[in-house]
Formats: structure tokens, sequence, C-alpha cells
């Protein structure tokens, strides 16, 4: 995953009731930040962190890629490429 010129690892699990669970690691601090969220088709929602924020309304293309953007205070634009 890639955030406005910072790199990270971002591992999901999607569930078949569209139910996401994952972490993401920032390239750099041994942290992990908690992800939850849900899909419906091609579209994605994740919320970040132990209170749900940033959240994030994404894209999943047919190679599995995620783009998106985050809304609020400080907004941000990312995309994923699968490993």
């Amino acid at each position: 995953m890639r955030a406005s010129g910072s790199d990270g690892t971002l591992d999901l699990t999607v569930a078949r009731n569209g139910i996401i669970n994952g972490t993401y690691h920032p390239e750099f601090g041994a942290r992990f930040i908690p992800v939850i969220g849900g899909r419906q088709g091609d579209h994605v929602w994740l919320e970040f962190g132990f209170s749900g924020r940033p959240r994030v309304g994404e894209t999943i293309a047919s190679s599995g890629a995620i783009s998106g953007s985050t809304w609020g205070r400080n907004p941000l634009d990312f995309e994923t490429n699968p490993a």
C-alpha cells in the first residue's frame, strides 16, 4: 500500500459474506494498525485504527489492486498492489 508517499504492507482477509479484517504495517516502525471493513461487488470500505479512523472508500480492480481516498480532516489518496 502506498499512501501520500509512504509505503507499508496491508494484509486483508475477505470473508464470503464481505466482512474484511486485517492489519496495516507501516514501512517504518514496528507497530501495526488494525483494519476492518466490508466489500460489496467491486466497492470496499476500510477503517484504520482502533477508533475507526480514517475511513476509506475504494474500488477493487480485476487484478486485485485497491485504490481509494480517505475523507475527513487529513484526506489522502492511496493505492495497493497485490503481492
